[in-house]
């Protein structure tokens, strides 16, 4: 079967550490068998806007969100079988499926003005950490994190 190949031009950055896996900071390119749709996982995927801008170019494998209400919107437009309900801080990233992609739309209310300004380390906008955290615990990481 012909393969195609989608190459994706990230800038090169040099690896925080060396541990023998994909750096997802350097060029990489995916292939796919010719009609596969690339894959993603999607981390506080809320009511399912991203999943909807991405529905005709990505796969969802994976999402989650805490927030019960959104995972019935998200479920109701994406269906329930990729998603799971609850806490990032339970996610294991050894846990989740290879992809070409991982997205995160994680709070931003510490960080506006109209908020509490505690920043990127305050309760909800700190959750970006544990984002990373799940990254750096896969086997394979995405090569491509937003």
């Amino acid at each position: 079967m012909e393969q195609a190949t989608l190459l994706i031009d990230a800038p090169a950055v040099a690896p925080a550490k060396t541990d023998g896996r994909a750096n997802s900071l350097t060029p990489h390119s995916w292939t796919h068998e010719r009609g596969a749709i690339p894959t993603y996982l999607e981390f506080f995927a809320g009511s399912g806007l991203v999943a909807e801008a991405l529905r005709s170019f990505f796969k969802p494998l994976w999402a989650n969100d805490i927030c019960e209400k959104k995972a019935a919107v998200y479920s109701a437009n994406h269906g329930s079988k990729h998603f799971h309900l609850g806490s990032i801080g339970d996610v294991a990233g050894s846990d989740l499926p290879a992809s070409d992609m991982a997205g995160a739309s994680f709070p931003c209310q510490d960080l506006s003005l109209a908020g509490m300004i505690e920043g990127i380390h305050g309760a909800r906008s700190g959750l970006v950490w544990q984002w990373l955290r799940v990254i750096d615990e896969m086997p394979r990481r995405p090569p491509v994190p937003i």
